[in-house]
């Protein structure tokens, strides 16, 4: 599955923030890198929306307990692994 766009918002916001790939996309099997700083809070939701706009979130990921999330797609569902 291409990411198109990828959303990351603290838990507490009713709002997503901007989309962290911007106008770039996430092709199956790439990776990256996203640093966080300056926040206090450590529990975040995510979304990720493919070119179709189908969105799958999950939420209250504690990334101040986690250093990569690794996400996973087949025909029928999503997942998160958190390490």
């Amino acid at each position: 599955m291409t990411i198109n766009n990828l959303y990351i918002s603290e838990s507490t916001k009713d709002n997503w923030e901007e989309d962290v790939l911007g106008e770039d996309q996430l092709a199956s099997g790439e990776s990256m890198t996203i640093t966080f700083s300056g926040h206090e809070a450590c529990t975040w939701d995510l979304m990720v929306k493919d070119e179709d706009g189908e969105g799958v979130f999950w939420r209250g990921i504690d990334l101040c307990e986690t250093a990569k999330v690794i996400l996973t797609c087949d025909k029928e569902k999503c997942w998160a692994e958190l390490e």
